[in-house]
Order: C-alpha cells, then sequence, then structure tokens
C-alpha cells in the first residue's frame, strides 16, 4: 500500500511539474549546430562517490569510442580530488552553483553532454539541455527525458546492475558498450607485512548502517585476533561515530581515526588489505582498487547495488521487506540481524586468500 500511494504521489508530482519543463525548453531555445565529429564531451555526475565510481566504465567506453576527444566530468567539490584520480579524464569542472554551471558548460561548446542520473531529479538533466551539446543523453523519468535527444527508457535498464544502467547510455549514442568493473589505477599496498584493515562504520541513510557497537566487536577481534592495524575512517559528519569505535575497540595506537578528503580515501584504502564497510562510498572505492571487502546490505536493491567483484563478500538477510530503499525504518531488522560472529567468518575468509596470496608472491 505504502509503495503504491508513493507511486502516485510521484505521478502528480510529474505531472505538476510537466509545464516548468516545457517554460525551461520555451525560454532557452536555441538553433544548436547539427551533431558532427565528437571532439568535446562532459559527463555530469553531481551525485555521490558510490554513484560516480559505477559511471567509471561508462567513461573508459567513451575514451575508447572517442580516443582523440577530450572528456570532462561536472562533479560537486567533495568529488574534485577523486575524479582526478581516474583514468580517462582529462578535466575536472567544480560545480559550484547551477547558474555558473550552467555557464561553464555552455561556454565550453561540447558536442556531447551526459547526464548519468538514474533518477526523476531534473537539475542535471537541464543542465545537459543548457550545455547546448548537440548531442545530448540521459534516462527518462518524470519528463526529464524532454532535454536530451538520445533516451534511455527505464524499462532497458531493468533488471542490471547500476554499471550495467549506466552503459545503457552508451547504446543509445551507437556506442559499443563492453561492460567491465568499475577501475582505479593507484599503486596498492604489496602482499605481506602486517595486516592492515579499513573499516567504515558510516552510510548515507541511517537505515544502511549496521550498529556501532558491533563494529567496535569486530575491530577488537582483528586487533586481537591477527594484532592487525586498524583503520576506522569516515566524513566530516561522522566523527562521533568513528570515535565511539575507537574508543570502544581499546587498540591504542594500532587502531586509528582518520577523515580523508576523497583523494585521501582512495590512497587509505588502496594501502589496506582488506575494508569492512556497509553499502557506501569507501566500498565501491575498495571495490575498483581491486581489494577485497566485507559489506553489510540492508534496505538497498542488491540488483542496483550489489558489488560485482570476486572479491567482495556481501552479507544480506533475504527479508519480506526488503529491499524497501527506506532512509529511515523503525524496526531495522534486515540490518539488526547481521551478527558479529557472521561478519568475523567472512572476514576470516578474506585474511585467508590474503594470506595465500602473500605467500604466493614471495614464493
Amino acid at each position: 500500500m505504502h509503495k503504491k500511494i508513493k507511486q502516485n504521489v510521484l505521478k502528480l508530482y510529474f505531472i505538476l511539474r510537466l509545464p516548468v519543463v516545457l517554460l525551461i525548453k520555451l525560454l532557452f531555445f536555441s538553433r544548436n549546430k547539427p551533431a558532427g565529429r565528437i571532439d568535446r564531451i562532459v559527463v555530469i555526475r553531481l551525485d555521490r562517490i558510490g554513484d560516480f565510481i559505477t559511471s567509471l566504465p561508462v567513461i573508459d567506453n567513451l575514451k575508447a569510442a572517442y580516443p582523440r576527444a577530450r572528456l570532462d566530468v561536472l562533479v560537486r567539490p567533495q568529488l574534485k580530488g577523486l575524479a582526478g584520480l581516474c583514468r580517462n579524464i582529462d578535466g575536472v569542472v567544480e560545480y559550484d552553483g547551477f547558474f555558473s554551471a550552467a555557464a561553464k558548460l555552455r561556454n565550453a561548446r561540447y558536442d556531447l553532454a551526459i547526464d548519468l542520473l538514474y533518477d526523476y531529479k531534473l537539475m542535471p538533466a537541464v543542465l545537459a539541455y543548457l550545455s547546448a551539446a548537440p548531442v545530448r543523453a540521459g534516462f527518462a523519468w518524470g519528463f526529464r527525458e524532454l532535454f536530451f535527444n538520445r533516451v534511455v527508457r527505464q524499462e532497458d535498464a531493468a533488471g542490471k546492475s547500476m554499471t550495467a544502467v549506466h552503459c545503457e547510455v552508451l547504446k543509445s549514442l551507437g556506442v559499443t558498450v563492453v561492460v567491465t568493473a568499475p577501475g582505479i589505477d593507484m599503486e596498492k599496498k604489496k602482499p605481506g607485512g602486517k595486516l592492515v584493515a579499513g573499516i567504515h562504520p558510516g552510510g548515507h541513510f541511517l537505515s544502511q548502517i549496521w550498529e556501532k557497537e558491533k563494529f567496535a566487536a569486530v575491530a577488537q577481534w582483528l586487533l586481537q585476533k591477527y594484532k592487525a592495524r586498524v583503520f576506522v575512517f569516515g566524513g566530516p559528519d561522522e566523527k562521533e561515530l568513528v570515535s565511539f569505535i575507537v574508543s570502544a575497540a581499546q587498540g591504542g595506537a594500532e587502531v586509528e581515526a582518520v577523515f580523508p578528503d576523497t583523494a585521501g580515501l582512495v590512497q587509505l584504502i588502496a594501502q589496506c588489505d582488506l575494508v569492512l564497510c556497509n553499502n557506501s562510498g569507501p566500498l565501491h572505492i575498495a571495490e575498483a582498487l581491486g581489494i577485497p571487502t566485507v559489506s553489510t546490505m540492508g534496505p538497498t536493491d542488491p540488483v542496483l547495488w550489489k558489488p560485482q567483484g570476486e572479491d567482495s563478500i556481501v552479507i544480506r538477510k533475504q527479508l519480506a521487506c526488503s529491499p524497501c530503499s527506506r532512509a529511515v525504518c523503525k524496526s531495522h531488522e534486515c540490518m539488526s540481524l547481521i551478527g558479529v560472529e557472521e561478519v568475523e567468518n567472512a572476514l576470516r575468509v578474506q585474511i585467508q586468500k590474503i594470506a595465500a596470496v602473500a605467500q604466493e608472491a614471495s614464493a
């Protein structure tokens, strides 16, 4: 019932905003030059870390299809450092407000603008339209498709991982698609030596977060059983959460709280042997780096967001109500039912694999 009500409310919202969409098109109508050679590309990615990471294969495929073209990404300031580390990105355009971003895109005279937002929000679609790029591609959802001339329908993306969903945009451009795992090229920790574990206990929504007491118990187990070096990291708004786990783990100097920017986050994760986290941005960074992970998954849709790599272990409870994709949940059973021992067993499996790789490397 709740889902049906939400769908009806969204339909009404879409109908009410249609005049706004048409007014924007009328006010900013321009006779764009015909689509020709693609020399300048911009990919609009104004959301979070996980969304950005899962779209990296799109960027790789675009570069393969248009090797001589300049490829820029438009991102929010917090992702600028991360975007600068990724291969096949020639320039990073920092989003510093809607009107400023619109002016930057229009002045750059892009030949192709791609909005990769798989949602109904209008803003990135409007930016793609205002860029005046002759070719504009994106997803149809709530009339935002009126701003594009290359459109991906929701039914074309159904049942696919988020990376595969993003790659559907390439098909609308006639680009040959190779759906690969996201990758970031960075020097990683060499196999062997002291075990280094990264823990990210946070998440964008409260419903995605495993209990902090359980994270602390696992951190203490890593410190005591494996004499590991443990980094507990988070964003600026997660300091209290991270500090609690560091204190409760009672590991002294061997457990450290870290609050890096996105570039520093990539560098930190690259120096870990494995990462324990919820389904959040750092999970997708670790996967892109090829770092083994153990992650919890609660209300998140596993079809869209489950890591695709062989080095990822996802712990999830299949309940009648899941995945609900709710930001807040009263019962939170899908996460509270995940036990400490269950996570420790998964970590043990990963640590054994890591040890085998280190032994092979030293042979």
